[in-house]
């Protein structure tokens, strides 16, 4: 039976589409199981001979077989996923290795080609039976492949944030709580949980917005989020209001204690808070508060200087600056400002894209020295769960370690740990250390 002519496409157009849809599976999969594994290293102590179709490789393929000792003493053996012609590595060479404690028999050599082919090669395949069914495909390649490529990089990021406590500031940095009714309130307790059970000190924990959903027993609320955190015994809070908050803002300032804009010192830290003023589309700032922040940005430039915002800056190049509602009104007036002096760190929340996303992150181009962090959402809902953002930062260095972390999951997402270089070492030793003293809008005008 002769197959139409008119059914081919469809047929090529499934097949692609089902290629994809395997290659993100196996991305979501690898993501996984690299932040279950545990690394170490591990002997080639033999190549074997795969035959292969491919001529000029003389129609043989080597793969390394890699023996390895795992932490709790057992010898695995395992051959490699990854052939080629000539070898990958030589008998008798140290390669890096990943094993799942609970399946260490399935390991993988911590190479590129070792951890990516699967989803690479699904992706690639995919695109072309999506070219070969005559669709305008180039738009979605490019975007596939970004997602892949700017996603693989940083694949081992173990918790290694416990050392060193003396000389360590770790700040939590989370948002839009939101709890719609009691049981939500689980998720917040949930993160709380898992902080306290990871880290042996959270030193300032960042709010930027949205803690309590509506304005009918938002007292209620707000008691529930001052006692569940009560847990980690952190010293220092920094809150603000959202869009949320906005609708009573009264109620935000008599339960948290904290104007709607202020500042406040920790080390030689300078934080700038404002909030939303207005139950608005986009998150109002008046032109006074804008100018207390610029005022402050001028004349702390020997400072690190971190704004806390609750929606982002049009110019942070966020994903969720392109939508008009998440952004802050007026941003061209603070954008003109960092075109002349220096913001280390600009933290939002407001979005509740999950961390998969990539551009929860950014450091534009015309603003290199920004480091802009969109860190929602502490709950769940169709396509965010119980997520947040820890920066660490230690005495006398410039680099500060940022790190989002899954709480449901109990882990730092395994992709999303990276190291933002400031323009001053972190001096914790200046000023107020443990105080973090709160200076209101009012005081600084």
């Amino acid at each position: 039976m002769k197959l139409s002519q008119k059914r081919i496409p469809f047929i090529l157009i499934a097949a692609g589409i089902l290629l994809i849809a395997a290659s993100v599976y196996f991305y979501i999969s690898t993501g996984r199981f690299i932040e279950d594994a545990h690394s170490t290293s591990g002997k080639v102590i033999a190549l074997v001979d795969i035959p292969a179709d491919i001529e000029s490789s003389g129609g043989v393929l080597y793969a390394p077989v890699i023996k390895f000792t795992t932490h709790e003493g057992t010898t695995i053996t395992f051959q490699s996923t990854h052939a080629a012609n000539p070898p990958p590595y030589d008998k008798g060479d140290t390669v890096a290795v990943l094993y799942h404690p609970d399946d260490p028999g399935n390991a993988r050599v911590h190479d590129f080609m070792s951890i990516w082919i699967a989803p690479l090669v699904s992706l690639f395949l995919g695109i072309c039976f999506l070219a070969a069914a005559g669709w305008k495909t180039r738009g979605l390649a490019l975007f596939m492949i970004s997602v892949l490529l700017l996603s693989c990089g940083g694949a081992d990021k173990k918790d290694a944030a416990n050392g060193a406590q003396g000389n360590l500031t770790r700040i939590w940095c989370h948002s839009d709580l939101q709890p719609e009714n009691l049981d939500e309130l689980k998720y917040y307790q949930a993160a709380v949980d898992d902080m306290a059970a990871a880290y042996t000190r959270v030193d300032i924990g960042l709010v930027p917005g949205d803690i309590v959903y509506a304005k009918k027993d938002a007292a209620v609320y707000y008691r529930a989020f001052l006692e569940t955190r009560k847990k980690l015994n952190t010293p220092c809070w920094l809150e603000i209001a959202g869009n949320h908050e906005a609708r009573h803002l009264e109620a935000f300032i008599k339960n948290i204690g904290k104007p709607l804009h202020y500042a406040s010192k920790y080390g030689n830290i300078l934080f700038i808070l404002m909030s939303d003023e207005k139950r608005t589309p986009m998150q109002e700032i008046s032109d006074d508060a804008f100018q207390w922040w610029r005022s402050l940005v001028i004349n702390n430039q020997d400072k690190i200087i971190i704004t806390v915002t609750h929606a982002c800056l049009k110019q942070s190049g966020l994903l969720s600056s392109a939508f008009p509602t998440m952004r802050i009104a007026g941003s061209d007036r603070f954008a003109e400002v960092l075109k002349e002096y220096h913001v280390d760190i600009w933290i939002s929340g407001h979005s509740h894209l999950p961390v998969y996303f990539n551009r929860k992150v950014n450091r534009p181009f015309r603003y290199r020295d920004t480091l802009f962090l969109e860190v929602a959402a502490i709950r769940k809902d169709i396509i965010s769960g119980i997520e947040s953002w820890i920066l660490e930062l230690e005495h006398g260095s410039r680099k500060v370690r940022v790190a989002a972390r899954n709480h449901g999951r109990g882990k730092e997402t395994w992709n999303k740990t990276f190291t933002h270089e400031l323009r001053l070492p972190y001096n914790k030793t200046t000023g107020s250390m443990y105080n973090c003293t709160i200076i209101p809008f009012s005081e600084m005008k």
